[in-house]
């Protein structure tokens, strides 16, 4: 019997590959979540020393410049950390696609393996069939050759 051999193997390679593709884009889009949570931590923990080290200022005397400074800067990370949010939203969004997108794939490759397995487990069981009918026939055709000669009559 010859052997078996997958007429939609080269899909399945294809779909393989866009699924180790996903997974690549899945972990990027995991590590630009993860930087950007990264970030505002840095920030908060920015504004945190800047407004302690504010308030230690605070007991002195300060004049209208260094208070206009402590405001600008204030500002500028509050800006900065809303920005990051927006853009680690924007990153969840993509990661959520990103694993979706997997999903899929992986869905499209199991799909596919499944219905390689049931066409090979179907051709081996025809070559099994095929082997069992030859034997069938051997055996039956063995059976009619000592059937037709003659019986030798021992003493």
């Amino acid at each position: 019997m010859k052997k078996f051999t997958f007429r939609l193997e080269t899909l399945l390679r294809l779909r393989k590959k866009q699924e180790d593709e996903r997974k690549a884009a899945l972990g990027a889009a995991q590590r630009r979540v993860r930087d950007l949570f990264m970030e505002l931590d840095r920030l908060h923990e920015e504004r945190e020393r800047l407004e302690k080290e504010w308030s230690a200022r605070l007991s002195g005397t300060q004049n209208a410049g260094s208070l206009r400074a402590f405001e600008e800067f204030r500002t500028h990370l509050f800006r900065r950390t809303e920005h990051t949010q927006i853009e680690l939203d924007a990153a969840q969004a993509e990661l959520d696609e990103a694993r979706r997108k997997l999903s899929e794939a992986m869905r499209k490759v199991a799909s596919l393996e499944n219905l390689r397995d049931r066409h090979e487990a179907r051709h081996r069981a025809t070559a099994l069939k095929q082997e069992q009918d030859m034997l069938d026939e051997s055996a039956t055709m063995r059976f009619a050759r000592a059937d037709a000669a003659p019986h030798e009559v021992r003493p």
